[in-house]
């Protein structure tokens, strides 16, 4: 996944050797045997980077963030050492497709949970800190069931300026 802010740009192609450095870019490999996705990005206010996507659990994939400070590294005020695993359904797949983050720091995920059946959206609402926002939904959690069964997917999500989640 890349991303990026236009702060400090540097030359169009180039490696900024001041994040991570002298990397210029950050790995990460979680303990999912090389199943970690990365599928979307975004910066925050405070240019912190946020990573989103899934990645395979002890019994099924769940959604994967990642945040990492300006510099490159982990920021370890958020979840786990800079990384939240989330599963909504138990040995169920929650995949995350979309990602956004509000003007407040809290980081909306939009994508999928398999519920036994088939597949609904998923929309998940993180605080800052990585923890799921219990004012909204269900313990941070809002699933839609399309009419008629079915694959129901997430696939992006936007904050209007007024404040309102589109999927």
């Amino acid at each position: 996944a890349a991303c990026g802010s236009d702060n400090d740009a540097r030359e169009a192609g180039t490696l900024d050797g001041s994040f991570h450095s002298p990397d210029g870019y950050a790995l990460f490999n979680g303990q999912s045997s090389g199943r970690d996705r990365g599928i979307e990005c975004a910066v925050t206010g405070d240019d912190e980077i946020v990573v989103m996507g899934y990645a395979r659990g002890s019994d099924s994939n769940d959604i994967l963030l990642l945040k990492y400070q300006p510099a490159g590294t982990l920021d370890p005020q958020f979840g786990d050492g800079g990384v939240v695993h989330y599963e909504y359904a138990e040995g169920r797949d929650d995949l995350g497709f979309g990602l956004d983050v509000q003007s407040d720091g809290k980081i909306v995920v939009a994508g999928r949970y398999y519920n036994g059946n088939d597949f609904d959206v998923l929309l998940v609402r993180f605080n800052p800190d990585g923890i799921p926002d219990s004012g909204f939904g269900m313990d941070g959690a809002v699933v839609w069931a399309g009419p008629g069964g079915g694959t129901d997917t997430g696939r992006g999500v936007a904050i209007q300026p007024d404040g309102k989640i589109v999927v």
